[in-house]
């Protein structure tokens, strides 16, 4: 049997790196962005991408969010 993720834990660090890059990632994007000045399809494209991976840094940080509402009791 697994154990429970924990705030501070491996899962939870797992979590926090993985967000962080995902958002290095959109701002890395958006910086793009400014310095390209794309067209519309481009841009457009790119803006895609940006959300997606503000998407999947939701994601982690709701799983991080799960580990303390569970560590708490509340869920």
């Amino acid at each position: 049997m697994a154990t429970k993720p924990v705030v501070g834990g491996y899962t939870d660090a797992a979590l926090l790196a993985q967000a962080r890059a995902r958002n290095q990632i959109a701002r890395r994007y958006l910086r793009q962005i400014a310095d390209e000045r794309p067209g519309q399809d481009r841009l457009y494209h790119l803006l895609l991408q940006v959300a997606n991976e503000l998407a999947i840094q939701d994601d982690h940080l709701e799983a991080m969010q799960t580990i303390r509402r569970e560590q708490k009791g509340d869920a």
